[in-house]
């Protein structure tokens, strides 16, 4: 059976404290819902379903392997300077393979949810009218 999984999903929200670890729980998380010798399962939905339940079926990963791990792909938005900048409070979502995230600067991303390879972006800062934000700055996705 191949793994592409990174960590835990628990050990990642016990790490989710910065920008950096923000990145790795995507890789894990694209990781988590594609890592199986079957089809792909999607996690449509922010915890996973309509009931927000965060319960998976996957059972690849468990105690006895969790500690051998290792990344499988990072995605760094590019907005950051020296670790300071916007940070990632969203929970991504994955439909048939995709990936889709919002950025600390309200960007929407397409990741292959497999490789990690930006399939596109969206800027909506970048539309001819002004927009601010009501959550002060602060994506929570």
């Amino acid at each position: 059976m191949v793994s592409i999984l990174l960590f835990s999903i628990a050990e990642l929200i016990v790490n989710l404290t910065s920008c950096w670890s923000a990145l790795y729980v995507l890789a894990a998380f694209a990781a988590v819902v594609l890592a199986a010798d079957g089809p792909a399962t999607d996690w449509p939905a922010v915890g996973g379903d309509a009931g927000a339940t965060r319960y998976s079926t996957l059972d690849q990963i468990d105690r006895s392997n969790v500690g051998k791990l290792q990344p499988a792909w990072t995605f760094h938005t590019g907005e950051t300077t020296a670790g300071v900048g916007p940070t990632i409070e969203c929970t991504p979502i994955v439909v048939e393979g995709v990936l889709y995230l919002t950025t600390g600067n309200r960007v929407l991303v397409a990741l292959d949810a497999a490789t990690g390879a930006e399939r596109w972006r969206f800027d909506p800062n970048s539309l001819p009218w002004p927009h601010e934000p009501t959550s002060g700055g602060v994506n929570r996705g």
